[in-house]
């Protein structure tokens, strides 16, 4: 399997005068929705599908509880989830509160296993 790359022009408006570089850019070959996750796993290992999908459903209820508790998820192969916030600055610590928060933002850190095993990937280019 391989991961199509397209060419794709962006300026760099910070330069004087603005250049523009090509960047090679990963594209999408569709999405995996939970039903195939769920299938796919139930052929790697003894598990229904039907449990499969369970435990997905569940892991991500739990995830999003213990988000919802200040909680980092570690997860050994695939990586680590963290609540991070979205806000606006105060002049002093004093003036800084609660009101401040715009909103959240879940954020993803790849395990070395997974960063090991993207790093076998290989990439086709479509022009």
């Amino acid at each position: 399997m391989s991961i199509n790359v397209k060419i794709i022009p962006k300026k760099n408006s910070l330069s004087t005068p603005a250049e523009v570089k090509y960047y090679p850019c990963a594209v999408s070959s569709g999405t995996v929705v939970l039903e195939e996750l769920a299938q796919e796993i139930s052929y790697r290992c003894t598990l229904t599908e039907a449990d499969c999908y369970a435990s997905i459903i569940a892991l991500s209820e739990v995830i999003a509880d213990a988000l919802s508790n200040g909680k980092i998820i570690k997860m050994d192969k695939l990586g680590s989830l963290q609540l991070t916030l979205k806000s606006k600055g105060s002049s002093t610590p004093e003036a800084c509160s609660k009101t401040n928060i715009i909103g959240n933002k879940i954020v993803f850190k790849p395990s070395k296993y997974l960063k090991k095993r993207m790093e076998t990937n290989v990439y086709k280019l479509k022009r």
